[in-house]
């Protein structure tokens, strides 16, 4: 799933398959998915990653409502949502992770058995030795030129302007890859 920026209180988010809209909170945590890439609420979903201001991870999804959500990043719990009424879960870590390549794994559990699970990989790059400016990006695992572009500017085809403005890191658009910080240019 990849996160594209409409405003500052709903997010429009594109799965292979559908759009995802999300409602968030003035901290940046999704507060509800209004349409997900996941409708069936019997099955476990991750649907977003978003950083604080502090680097920590933001994370939600879907689950059976009432149900246990554990969060570990390889084999450290790292914290436990519970899905609400609709079926939605948030965990907003409150340090961030230490840099590295990660597997994130979610397990839903309910009456104290592990009913779904499901894992991604994710990258956390040493934000103290980078100097990344306000109007930066790590890319992560599902970005595209054209995704971020739609993110920060509201229209895919102006991903030119990322290009141009990191053509030192980028020699083919349409190969980024995770980990790489890039420059986004006001309009």
């Amino acid at each position: 799933t990849n996160k594209i920026l409409t405003n500052g209180d709903v997010e429009l988010l594109h799965s292979k398959s559908e759009a995802i809209v999300t409602l968030n909170n003035t901290d940046g945590t999704v507060e509800k998915v209004l349409q997900g890439a996941n409708n069936n609420a019997n099955i476990l979903s991750f649907d977003s990653l978003s950083y604080s201001s502090e680097g920590a991870l933001n994370l939600s999804g879907k689950a059976l409502p009432g149900s246990k959500v554990d969060v570990y990043i390889g084999k450290k719990l790292l914290g436990t949502a519970f899905a609400d009424d609709n079926g939605f879960w948030n965990l907003a870590l409150d340090s961030p992770v230490k840099p590295g390549d990660y597997i994130l794994r979610f397990n839903e559990i309910q009456n104290d058995k592990v009913v779904a699970s499901l894992e991604t990989p994710i990258r956390q790059e040493d934000l103290a030795e980078i100097n990344i400016s306000e109007n930066a990006i790590i890319v992560q695992p599902g970005n595209s030129l054209w995704r971020i572009s739609r993110r920060f500017y509201g229209k895919g085809i102006l991903y030119t302007l990322i290009f141009k403005a990191n053509n030192q890191l980028i020699d083919d658009p349409d190969l980024i890859f995770p980990g790489q910080i890039f420059d986004i240019p006001k309009k």
